[in-house]
């Protein structure tokens, strides 16, 4: 399975689209919530949300996790049959 880092402006339209389109081709996804930024606090809290809660991504700030334990993780996770 192929990872991707989102970051970027406007996490209500641009990044969460672009969350979307990777989630439909199966990327596994971290998108750092301080990485992120939006017009909208509340709107870009509830872009957040949506990735973490539809679209399986780690929603995590920069500081919880290394890029080193991220890739671990994912070895681990993908390494065990999905239920």
């Amino acid at each position: 399975m192929s990872r991707l880092i989102l970051t970027g402006v406007a996490a209500d339209i641009c990044v969460l689209f672009t969350a979307a389109d990777a989630h439909m081709r199966q990327y596994d996804l971290w998108v750092p919530g301080d990485a992120v930024a939006g017009n909208h606090p509340e709107r870009t809290r509830w872009a957040l949300e949506i990735m973490r809660n539809s679209m399986d991504a780690l929603v995590e700030p920069t500081a919880a996790i290394t890029l080193g334990d991220w890739v671990a993780r994912g070895r681990a996770r993908f390494s065990s049959p999905r239920t």
